[in-house]
């Protein structure tokens, strides 16, 4: 028996499946030089690394424009985001958002559906953009995140990548990001089935490394260095 094919390099960077998904792509990579994202580590140099496998990006929420951002940030590979029920609440925006990798969430139920479309996305070795804290905060504090990146990550077995950025105070600045350590939420729980403690734990240990991330953000914000 004859081994299958591999698809071209085109159709691996390129899938008539995905359509929408890949147009948006091709958007965020046009957009990525004027958008003018920076990204840096915990050690406050650039950050390099290319993501690979399935991962959860989980920033903070501190505008509308924070999933062009990710997905600019990250062009180089189909990222999915999970968006409020309430931005999707038209059928056209719920057509072109969805063909664009959105997964509808209801924010205020356990959306079941939501949550396994998620976990599909993540067991397919994607990305998945979420943001823990659930809605936009005008402030830059870091109070609490949802439990839901966590029973994501631990239904898909996917490490979570906790991101900490805020929106540009001057459209001509770039916009700084800052990227922490992949969490492997499995290391967090007692037992094979987590129990709600658990659960919390993790979700802390997923705030602590978030407010990790903007501590250095506050830092190079106080350098005020140029890093173009």
């Amino acid at each position: 028996m004859k081994d299958k094919k591999k698809p071209s390099k085109f159709f691996r960077v390129f899938n008539l499946k995905l359509f929408f998904l890949d147009s948006a792509r091709f958007l965020y990579m046009l957009s990525f030089p004027f958008l003018r994202v920076k990204k840096f580590g915990l050690d406050k140099k650039r950050y390099k690394t290319k993501l690979k496998g399935a991962m959860i990006l989980a920033c903070n929420h501190s505008s509308f424009t924070d999933a062009p951002f990710i997905g600019a940030s990250f062009f180089y590979r189909r990222v999915y985001f999970l968006a409020a029920k309430e931005v999707m609440n038209t059928k056209l925006k719920n057509l072109l958002l969805k063909g664009a990798g959105c997964i509808k969430i209801d924010r205020e139920n356990t959306d079941i559906k939501a949550i396994r479309e998620c976990v599909e996305v993540l067991k397919n070795g994607r990305l998945l953009c979420l943001f823990p804290q659930g809605m936009i905060e005008k402030s830059d504090s870091l109070n609490q995140v949802k439990s839901g990146a966590v029973l994501i990550a631990s239904n898909a077995k996917a490490p979570i990548l906790p991101i900490y950025s805020e929106k540009r105070k001057n459209i001509f600045k770039s916009r700084k990001m800052v990227i922490g350590t992949p969490i492997n939420i499995n290391e967090y729980f007692s037992k094979r089935i987590p129990s709600i403690d658990d659960i919390n734990f993790a979700a802390n240990a997923l705030l602590r490394s978030l407010e990790e991330c903007k501590k250095i953000f506050d830092e190079l914000d106080q350098k005020g260095k140029n890093y173009e």
